[in-house]
């Protein structure tokens, strides 16, 4: 199937379409359904299930229907703080919606709290940093200039410290 959206010819002119098109591509370029949709100006099919289709207009509404159904019909909102969606996608999992804003924002929308992008996506685990160990040298000003580190030891001790071998 081939859906569409954009900009159709009315008493010459170009016009915004308010519904998208879908087409049967297997034969002849033939029209199956027309979903209703405010202004859609990115579309996207689901990879999870056969036929279900994403919509998403510049205002931040996106829809999310099957076209062969039109009461599987849903809208939702995306708070774009006033800037224009410019692109929308379905991760290949099917469990997010990603859409990217024009003021350079990703907005991510899942219905759990942790989705998996791909269908081999694992938690993440956060790594730690090493704590360092640092002599410190106090030289006071009575202190003899000799207990004060020179350049060479300074190298020598980071070179031991990251695994280096003499």
């Amino acid at each position: 199937m081939l859906a569409t959206c954009g900009y159709s010819r009315r008493m010459g002119t170009l016009v915004d379409d308010n519904c998208i098109k879908v087409f049967d591509s297997r034969s002849a370029l033939r029209p199956l359904y027309t979903v209703a949709c405010a202004c859609p100006g990115m579309l996207a099919w689901h990879p999870a299930t056969a036929c279900t289709l994403l919509a998403a207009s510049p205002t931040g509404m996106f829809t999310i229907t099957d076209p062969s159904n039109p009461a599987t019909l849903e809208q939702y909102q995306v708070d774009t703080a006033g800037d224009s969606l410019r692109c929308a996608a379905v991760s290949p999992s099917g469990e997010s919606f990603v859409f990217g804003g024009g003021g350079g924002y990703c907005h991510l929308w899942s219905a759990s709290m942790t989705p998996r992008v791909t269908a081999r996506s694992r938690t993440i685990q956060k790594l730690t940093q090493p704590q360092r160990q640092s002599k410190k040298t106090v030289i006071t000003e009575s202190g003899p200039f000799s207990a004060a580190p020179s350049p060479q030891s300074l190298l020598l001790d980071s070179a031991r410290a990251a695994g280096a071998t003499s």
